[in-house]
């Protein structure tokens, strides 16, 4: 596979499902997907402040709600963002949830 380039990812498994068995191109297709998908959910959060933390600055239900389903996949993944994301379950502060932002972004 192309790395990459993800519309072609995607069309060659449309077209040859039988590439879901080579475990190489799969992971690096879930990775990649697993990896945006968390900058895209984690970027929601930080950009939506009033929606998802409360006035103290910390995740609320709907917020908690949203930050799990950015991390599960991620962490079957990338195993060594364990600690921050623990980090961010236990606080939940603003403040952490774009360190980790950051972190996956490379921007920190």
């Amino acid at each position: 596979m192309i790395e990459g380039d993800e519309s072609f990812a995607l069309a060659i498994l449309w077209l040859d499902p039988a590439l879901l068995t080579r475990r190489r191109s799969v992971e690096w297709f879930s990775v990649s997907s697993a990896r945006e998908e968390a900058i895209r959910l984690l970027r929601a959060l930080v950009s939506d402040y009033s929606s998802f933390f409360d006035s103290r600055g910390y995740l609320n239900s709907e917020g908690r709600k949203v930050f799990e389903r950015a991390v599960r996949s991620l962490l079957s993944e990338e195993k060594w963002l364990k600690k921050s994301v623990s980090r961010v379950r236990k606080r939940g502060s603003f403040e952490d949830v774009f360190r980790l932002l950051e972190l996956l972004t490379g921007t920190g």
